[in-house]
């Protein structure tokens, strides 16, 4: 599919391939410890979070939602950018955000994919320290302060 996509539009030419191998990558890795059948759990996995303390609202998305084996689940959520580099402590906010978005589904079947790198992030690597909630909120608050003064700086 790769190659279809780069054809139809030539500006996909160098990102998509690195996409690609990636994410082939990191799938034929996994695929090769697991040897039970992977099938995509086709009504998809999605929530918002509502931070009511700053008056915002995060939607946890366009998730890779797996059913392994019968009676596992997977939720992987797709990281795409070059820069900066996923680095565990952002992913253990990410991990988290997830775990607290999706309370029916375990944080332990979470993950976070580095798509460009193939490389994948989950609580028993990044291991939550009890304090993201605070830091999340902390940052997140920050942006949409940011965020909302631009919006004043720059009205009509």
């Amino acid at each position: 599919m790769t190659d279809g996509r780069v054809h139809d539009n030539k500006a996909r030419t160098r990102l998509y391939p690195q996409l690609a191998h990636g994410y082939l990558s990191w799938w034929n890795e996994k695929r090769r410890w697991i040897n039970e059948p992977i099938e995509v759990i086709p009504q998809g996995v999605k929530a918002p979070y509502s931070f009511a303390e700053i008056g915002g609202t995060v939607k946890v998305e366009n998730l890779l939602a797996l059913n392994i084996g019968g009676n596992r689940k997977r939720l992987v959520y797709p990281y795409f950018s070059e820069k900066p580099v996923m680095q565990d402590d952002v992913a253990r906010l990410g991990l988290w955000l997830m775990g607290q978005a999706l309370p029916k589904y375990q944080i332990e079947d979470m993950r976070i994919l580095d798509v460009l790198r193939g490389v994948t992030f989950s609580i028993d690597k990044s291991h939550l320290l009890g304090n993201e909630g605070a830091i999340f909120v902390e940052r997140y608050a920050k942006m949409l302060s940011d965020w909302r003064g631009f919006l004043r700086d720059f009205a009509d």
